[in-house]
């Protein structure tokens, strides 16, 4: 089902997308985002880079473990997501139809709320013109905790607003929790998992 399709017999006037696989996909070698700080996470916690390089947790969850482990991780991993994404980045894809519908889109708010660095994010979006359409930007430099930590969302939400107004838009199950932690409805999106 269509974005478009949904929001008819779904009123909501509030939306929330996440970035990566979502709206854009970011063309990085993910498989090798540890490599240049392998030792230092080693350091902190030897287990939580052995459970993420097994999979059994994700990345998100890596960095929320090792934040709730040491204070200094923080700036640690974001000034490695900073490198990692900068230096690496080969290539943007973008999903058409839900960027089409944010450039033309009239009477929802737009927000953001991704586990991708702020200088990405914002250069990605002003290169496709959709940046101006956003009331609100929450990204890894603004937040202790990733998705499904619900820390993004109370940056976004409005007590004002009732919940139920809210939709969030992602592509993961981290994506889906979060928006089930805060009591709000989902959306999926598989535009860059459709075979």
């Amino acid at each position: 089902m269509r974005l478009e399709d949904f929001l008819i017999t779904h009123k909501k006037p509030y939306l929330i997308f996440d970035f990566d696989e979502t709206l854009f996909e970011l063309v990085l070698p993910w498989e090798n985002w540890e490599k240049d700080i392998e030792s230092d996470l080693a350091n902190i916690d030897a287990k939580i880079i052995r459970a993420y390089r097994i999979g059994a947790i994700t990345l998100s969850e890596l960095q929320n473990e090792y934040v709730a482990k040491d204070s200094k991780a923080l700036e640690l991993l974001i000034n490695h997501n900073i490198h990692f994404e900068t230096t690496y980045l080969k290539n943007v894809l973008r999903n058409e139809e839900l960027v089409k519908f944010i450039k033309e889109t009239k009477g929802y708010k737009l927000y953001l709320w991704t586990s991708n660095t702020k200088s990405v994010v914002e250069n990605v979006m002003e290169e496709n013109h959709v940046l101006h359409k956003f009331d609100k930007i929450i990204t890894r430099d603004d937040v202790k905790m990733l998705k499904p930590n619900t820390e993004g969302f109370y940056k976004i939400y409005d007590e004002k607003i009732p919940k139920s107004e809210y939709l969030l838009i992602g592509d993961s199950d981290s994506d889906k929790d979060a928006a089930e932690s805060v009591g709000i409805d989902f959306f999926l999106v598989d535009y860059f998992t459709q075979t």
